[in-house]
């Protein structure tokens, strides 16, 4: 994926258990500014402020083939079982 012009604002989130930060990874500038548009969007509709940080990406390495679709892939998967189908259910996605 790295060098890709794909635009999904999500990258991914991580959260530092150490210092309790959640946080927002960026691949390029306009992500970056969709993700700070965000923030003080949210910001503007709430009491207590949105403490996201905004960073910019890691190098990203795309996985193997047989790990794409893992989940359509491999459905009965442990992993897939007891941690993804439960959270897909909750969230009415499956």
């Amino acid at each position: 994926m790295a060098g890709s012009t794909r635009t999904n604002l999500l990258v991914s989130w991580v959260y530092d258990l150490s210092a309790g930060i959640a946080g927002e990874n960026f691949m390029n500038e306009e992500q970056k500014t969709i993700a700070l548009n965000w923030k003080s969007s949210l910001n503007d509709r709430l009491v207590d402020p949105v403490v996201t940080e905004i960073v910019s990406a890691p190098v990203f390495y795309e996985a193997e083939e047989y790990h794409q679709d893992f989940y359509a892939k491999n459905p009965d998967q442990g992993y897939c079982s007891y941690v993804i189908r439960p959270k897909l259910k909750k969230l009415k996605l499956e």
